[in-house]
């Protein structure tokens, strides 16, 4: 499969269906860029490459066409997933990072007390509903 291909390809498998404008503005590049790609008129950069697989999870190897048999997506790492959560939009989620970060050990163990609550009471209510 061509690159060209490829990043239409990936561009229609994102969650929100990018178009070609919404995928560019993520990587800092035009929607004309993102057509010519597309259409094989020009190839991306190196750099842009590396960008694209950042942003969107894409193992390189399959983008670059040095293994046509590894998955398009590459593993997201949990440290990444954090990292990429605190650059974005969502302030409460920023909050929340903030103030998870600083609880103390008696904090997180009452913490830990409510989410495994919460998660024993929805797994109850899965079951009740299944039944």
């Amino acid at each position: 499969m061509k690159m060209s291909e490829k990043i239409k390809l990936l561009r229609a498998s994102q969650p929100t269906k990018h178009t070609q404008e919404s995928f560019g503005e993520k990587i800092g590049v035009s929607r004309d860029m993102i057509n010519n790609f597309e259409n094989n008129r020009s190839e991306p950069s190196e750099s842009l490459l590396r960008l694209i697989c950042r942003v969107y999870h894409v193992n390189y190897a399959w983008l670059k066409g040095e293994d046509e048999s590894a998955p398009m997506f590459a593993p997201e790492k949990e440290n990444e997933r954090v990292l990429d959560l605190l650059d974005g939009d969502n302030e409460f989620a920023k909050r929340t990072m903030r103030v998870l970060a600083s609880l103390d050990a008696d904090q997180w163990r009452l913490l830990e007390g409510l989410i495994v609550g919460l998660s024993e009471k929805g797994t109850e209510e899965q079951k009740d509903g299944q039944a």
